[in-house]
């Protein structure tokens, strides 16, 4: 399938964020901030970890020993400017915007524009899809 080999870095928090691994080709591995009851037979067969960390240690850990292929990102729709407001959840996109070789936003019309949040200029996305 088209998830084979694939290394997924994630920040889902269980109760809020749903990761299911079951459409996961078997070969695919996700590593987390948060352990994930859902996730509980992946892990005990290697394929999901946990990386029971601070927030600034898992930056450390996306800078230090991350080489990211292809950061999605749910952004806003461009403003007037040709930028797209990372919304209220920037966490560790714009870290992983600068290390990535690859580029996907998801337009999402009812991502919020917050006034001093961090923005992205549309034409540095690689791909683009409307959501």
């Amino acid at each position: 399938t088209n998830t084979a080999d694939l290394r997924l870095l994630t920040t889902y928090v269980p109760g809020i964020n749903n990761l299911d691994l079951s459409n996961l080709h078997e070969t695919g591995r996700v590593t987390g901030m948060f352990s994930q009851p859902s996730a509980t037979q992946a892990q005990r067969q290697g394929r999901f970890a946990a990386l029971p960390m601070s927030y600034a240690g898992f930056a450390r850990h996306m800078q230090e020993q991350q080489d990211i292929d292809l950061v999605v990102l749910q952004v806003s729709a461009p403003d007037r400017h040709g930028r797209c407001s990372l919304g209220p959840m920037v966490e560790f996109n714009q870290l992983a915007l600068g290390k990535a070789r690859r580029r996907l936003a998801l337009i999402n019309r009812q991502t919020p524009v917050l006034p001093g949040s961090p923005t992205v200029p549309y034409d540095t996305f690689d791909y683009v899809c409307e959501v």
